[in-house]
């Protein structure tokens, strides 16, 4: 797959600021390039005691209350959703979960994409 880095993002991290070539994304990435008053970051450290892998669990807790851990590795690991996930150990069993920065990347993005589809209306 070819990508293009956007110039000028603000606060994501390098893998982060890619997006698929070829694919207007035009209000999102223009969104995604502006600095928000909100450090989504700040607020999940606040949230999560200052954790910096937060637990699989506790992921779906809070944000995908419709999936079970079991079925949020799943889609992780088929690529449906674009969340890294972190394993403590190289076991197959090790706990799993997801560094703070990323989940803060995802709500970020998921966040400019609903701006983006308010702004279409």
């Amino acid at each position: 797959m070819l990508v293009r880095h956007l110039p000028n993002c603000v606060d994501a991290p390098p893998h982060r600021k890619k997006i698929s070539e070829g694919v207007d994304h035009g209000p999102v990435a223009a969104i995604m390039t502006k600095k928000t008053d909100i450090n989504t970051a700040f607020l999940l450290m606040a949230q999560y005691g200052g954790k910096a892998v937060i637990p699989v669990e506790d992921i779906c807790r809070d944000y995908f209350r419709h999936l079970t851990p079991t079925m949020l590795i799943r889609k992780v690991s088929t690529g449906e959703l674009d969340l890294p996930l972190t394993r403590m150990e190289g076991s197959q069993k090790a706990a799993k979960g997801v560094h703070l920065q990323d989940l803060a990347d995802y709500i970020d993005v998921r966040r400019a994409e609903a701006l983006a589809e308010l702004n279409r209306r």
